[in-house]
């Protein structure tokens, strides 16, 4: 699922993930990094402790240091293949240590993959030789012996007269030293991890509590788009962003109520003017059927009234020719006697 796709519950509890995660990164980072450093530091104390410890030791069999022959000798005592006194300083600090005649061990508890001691085996050219043998100075860091990395302090061995004849090592594996340094720092990442899961369970519970409301108001908003008005915002009342949603969408349904009610009425206006409609189309067709009776009937109704007239007409002459025969009757009667 995309990102964008989440609710604003889900996108708050992925970035108080993403932020605990960074936070918690940078916090082991940082402490990683401290525990580290502070780690060499007393790495480099304690390299500092055995040393002089390891030259103590050495001190026991004899004075001075010289070379004849291909041994190494303390005073009068050889230290070719004399573990004693690297068993001696390791019994005292712990840890590896080994003499070197020029570049080559010729004791040493430092012990190989077989079990057995890395005698006659030489000193890597690199830092640590150029430091040692060429310039006669000591050297104090991280390195490998025999493939495992150590923290080291190696120091030269002169002669009398200022000459580098051979090399006294100590060292501690860094793997044991810093244990303690990874134990602290998978704490750590645990710890944050932990943190982190109730951080989130948290921060889930409390955006769902606070993000409901707009999971309701998203509701009501479908429901206004598809035309449903019977519903309420009961977070108005709220002074914040919800409240001010809620208000909208009050109002919007407010407008939608208001917009059906003008719906209603416009409609209703609209089957009035229909019904009117319909009503006068039906006495214009009503009409339309009667009018060839109508026409049949005032056609009847003038030939009646004209047979009236000729009647009344016929009335009138019959009446007039009646009152002439009467007015010219006594004429005719007096002719007649005159006649006589």
């Amino acid at each position: 699922m995309k990102p964008s796709a989440l609710s604003l519950s889900g996108k708050t509890a992925l970035m108080v993930i993403t932020a605990l995660g960074v936070l918690t990164l940078v916090l082991t980072a940082v402490a990683a990094v401290l525990l580290t450093r502070d780690a060499e530091a007393q790495a480099a104390e304690r390299q500092e402790a055995n040393m002089r410890v390891a030259w103590d030791v050495l001190a026991d069999y004899g004075d001075g240091f010289t070379a004849r022959d291909g041994r190494l000798y303390v005073g009068s005592t050889p230290m070719n293949d004399f573990v004693e006194p690297v068993d001696r300083i390791k019994a005292l600090v712990g840890g590896t240590a080994t003499v070197f005649l020029n570049d080559l061990r010729v004791t040493t508890n430092v012990v190989k993959d077989d079990g057995s001691r890395a005698v006659g085996t030489r000193l890597k050219p690199g830092p640590v030789y150029d430091a040692v043998l060429k310039a006669g100075e000591p050297y104090r860091g991280q390195a490998d012996i025999l493939g495992k990395p150590y923290f080291v302090a190696y120091d030269p061995i002169k002669t009398a007269s200022g000459q580098t004849i051979g090399v006294l090592y100590v060292g501690i594996p860094k793997a044991d030293f810093m244990a303690p340094v990874n134990q602290v720092i998978s704490a750590l990442v645990l710890c944050g991890l932990i943190a982190a899961l109730i951080g989130v369970a948290l921060c889930l519970l409390a955006s769902r509590r606070m993000f409901s409301p707009l999971k309701a108001l998203c509701d009501r908003m479908e429901a206004l788009r598809q035309g449903r008005t019977d519903f309420d915002a009961p977070w108005a009342a709220r002074q914040d962003d919800i409240g001010q949603i809620a208000r909208a969408v009050v109002a919007f349904r407010e407008a939608a109520v208001r917009q059906k009610a003008a719906e209603a009425d416009t409609e209703a206006m609209r089957e009035a003017a229909r019904a009117t409609r319909e009503a006068g189309e039906a006495e214009r067709d009503r009409l339309a059927e009667g009018r060839p009776q109508l026409v049949a009937g005032i056609t009847r109704a003038v030939a009646g009234r004209q047979v009236v007239n000729d009647c009344e007409w016929r009335l009138c002459n019959d009446g007039r020719d009646s009152e002439n025969a009467k007015a010219e009757r006594p004429d005719s009667e007096y002719e007649r006697r005159r006649a006589e």
